[in-house]
């Protein structure tokens, strides 16, 4: 074809048609201009189909990590209320007479008022969405920006769930460890034979001002902390919505 092309050009200049040689010399310029830009266009498409399939892979592992992050908020959730109600009926003891108390009721409280649960969702692809740089692939801004927050967010839950934790094993355990002896220890997951009595009786914490500090701090950190896990857990509503109608978007424009 270029040879075709320089012939017809030669044959131009050897029969001194310099007006029709210039003519034809532009037009073959255009046709030239035309045709990279139809191979940019094309080059673009492609790109661009390429990039909205590396998407549709990228929101589909999405959605599935942060089905599973919402799994496991709901575990630590399920705990912590679990873990209120026996704050709250230990709160409800406070104060009232050691004869009123059943022994073996009040050792199992304080046995299983013990907890520090902590979030630790899946990061897997979020981490390797933002280190690799395929964050910019999103086209959803907002979901884009939710994603690359994302384990800030975890950050700041776990660094609450941290202080909380360590009230538990430096105050609140070992003050009850020092002060009482838990004769009837019944945890779900262990029991004790019932042993000779030789310590400080538990029901003496009901009338000690120190403990219902302690107890009550447990009460604030379950607050501060279960309201932080409403918030994420509408952040993962939100991102588990994005996700699936991104996806869905972008099944039609690949189509």
């Amino acid at each position: 074809m270029i040879k075709f092309f320089r012939k017809i050009r030669q044959n131009l200049l050897m029969e001194n048609k310099t007006g029709k040689y210039v003519k034809y010399a532009t037009g073959e310029i255009v046709l030239v201009v035309i045709g990279i830009l139809i191979a940019l266009s094309i080059n673009n498409w492609n790109q661009t189909l390429k990039n909205r399939k590396a998407e549709k892979h990228i929101l589909e592992s999405l959605h599935n990590e942060f089905l599973l992050t919402k799994e496991e908020l709901r575990r630590k959730q399920k705990i912590y209320e679990e873990k209120k109600i026996i704050w709250d009926e230990l709160n409800e003891l406070v104060g009232q007479e050691k004869s009123d108390i059943d022994r073996k009721y009040m050792d199992s409280l304080l046995t299983e008022s013990e907890a520090y649960p902590s979030f630790n969702p899946p990061d897997g692809v979020v981490l390797d969405i933002i280190n690799s740089g395929k964050a910019s692939l999103i086209q959803n801004t907002e979901l884009r920006e939710a994603i690359t927050s994302w384990n800030g967010i975890v950050m700041d839950i776990n660094k609450n769930e941290d202080s909380q934790a360590n009230f538990m094993l430096n105050q609140y355990m070992p003050y009850i460890n020092d002060n009482v002896e838990l004769l009837y220890a019944r945890a779900k997951w262990y029991s004790l034979e019932e042993t000779k009595s030789f310590g400080p009786d538990p029901r003496l914490l009901l009338k000690d001002f120190r403990y219902a500090n302690l107890l009550r701090r447990n009460l604030y950190w379950h607050a501060w902390i279960t309201g932080q896990y409403k918030i994420v857990e509408k952040k993962i509503d939100k991102i588990l919505e994005m996700t699936k109608n991104s996806s869905e978007l972008n099944n039609e424009q690949i189509e």
